[in-house]
């Protein structure tokens, strides 16, 4: 396994079967790794902090918690089993009633 451009380590590049190693000071792998964190930074604020107005000033991650948090809710009361349809309701009445 080839060691992360971003790490310590001399980043290695492979060109038609020739084996290069690159220091860390050339090509400004240090400056393409802020670059890199910097966007990951980003887009982690961009779908976990950021007020939407679309969503009602709440942040994405917030709007997502409250749906699954609906949709766990909603699973949660449904019923067990759905009524059989060859069955009136008086029958599955009186089915509970001996239960």
């Amino acid at each position: 396994m080839s060691p992360s451009p971003c790490s310590k380590k001399a980043a290695s590049a492979d060109t038609s079967g020739n084996s290069l190693t690159v220091s860390q000071d050339q090509f400004g792998v240090e400056a393409i790794c802020r670059v890199l964190r910097t966007a990951v930074e980003w887009v982690w604020w961009w779908n976990n902090q950021r007020l939407h107005g679309e969503l009602d000033m709440r942040t994405p991650a917030e709007v997502e918690d409250a749906y699954y948090a609906d949709l766990e809710s909603a699973i949660r009361h449904l019923p067990d089993k759905a009524p059989d349809k060859n069955r009136s309701h008086a029958d599955s009445q009186c089915l509970q009633d001996r239960g």
